[in-house]
């Protein structure tokens, strides 16, 4: 990897905790997400492997980016495999953002 991509995407798991500041449940992101979707929140629980789960990934990254949240909370409410997952989402998620405009709005 290079000089220029060693950092680019990273997700930090010992960032500030902004729970206290934010005030964000992972279960309200979750719920918001799967709402603004037309989803139901069991939809973002469902495993499907394989495929990519858009509006699950979404969900863990704003919990992470908005609520603070450590990979192992989200991991678990998401029902999750293993917490490497959250990572690999939010990471996947945020290059999504930092390049299609449907998803940064």
């Amino acid at each position: 990897m290079g000089e220029r991509e060693a950092g680019r995407g990273k997700v930090d798991e010992n960032q500030p905790d902004f729970k206290k500041v934010v005030g964000l449940e992972i279960a309200d992101v979750v719920g918001a997400t799967a709402r603004a979707y037309g989803k139901g929140v069991e939809d973002l629980r469902r495993k499907r492997r394989g495929e990519e789960n858009e509006v699950r990934s979404i969900a863990m990254y704003l919990s992470r980016v908005l609520g603070g949240h450590k990979h192992s909370e989200i991991d678990g409410t998401l029902n999750l495999e293993k917490t490497s997952s959250v990572s690999s989402g939010c990471l996947r998620m945020q290059r999504r953002i930092e390049t299609e405009k449907r998803l940064a709005r």
